[in-house]
């Protein structure tokens, strides 16, 4: 008899996001996109209590003074407590479903980190203009696209499981 694989929990989120091991790959990232003068942390929550119009993300990148400063880097855990358990309902071994939380949030870790380097850039108006953007004009937005791109290519080279999860998440973002 198989025993049942329960979904991922939020506390596997928080605990994935908290640990050294995601600590010091965000602190690599944010060296090799050249934004570790800016970046230094990521906050998360369960909700996005004190910014409403990003309940429905997963992680956002946060700007203050209508974007003429970086603010900080939020993930959402419920949100994507979430979005694992919709991406790994095909698997049923336990490592696989942690292997989908870990992807996903570090997938969204360098899609933001992309957005720190946009705003460094100088790119502020095309994020700000995001704000006023429907759903579909945000997700085929330039900002967007690359923030995706220069992300799955980072991380899919990993391993064969991770290039055909990473194709399956930006699928399952772009729906």
């Amino acid at each position: 008899m198989k025993l049942a694989i329960l979904p991922l929990t939020k506390f596997q989120t928080e605990s994935y996001i908290s640990s050294k091991q995601f600590k010091c790959f965000a602190t690599e990232m944010a060296m090799k996109l050249g934004v570790d003068d800016l970046f230094s942390h990521v906050e998360y929550q369960k909700v996005a209590e004190n910014f409403p119009n990003k309940h429905e993300s997963l992680a956002f990148t946060h700007f203050r003074n209508k974007y003429t400063e970086y603010s900080g880097l939020y993930f959402l855990t419920d949100n994507i407590t979430d979005a694992a358990n919709s991406l790994s309902r095909e698997y049923i071994e336990k490592d696989t479903k942690e292997e989908v939380l870990m992807t996903l949030i570090d997938f969204l870790l360098i899609h933001e980190l992309v957005h720190v380097l946009q705003f460094k850039k100088g790119c502020a108006k095309e994020l700000e203009k995001q704000e006023s953007q429907s759903i579909q004009e945000y997700k085929n937005s330039f900002i967007e696209r690359e923030a995706n791109l220069i992300a799955y290519k980072y991380l899919r080279r990993r391993n064969p499981f991770t290039k055909k999860l990473l194709q399956k998440l930006l699928d399952f973002f772009y729906q």
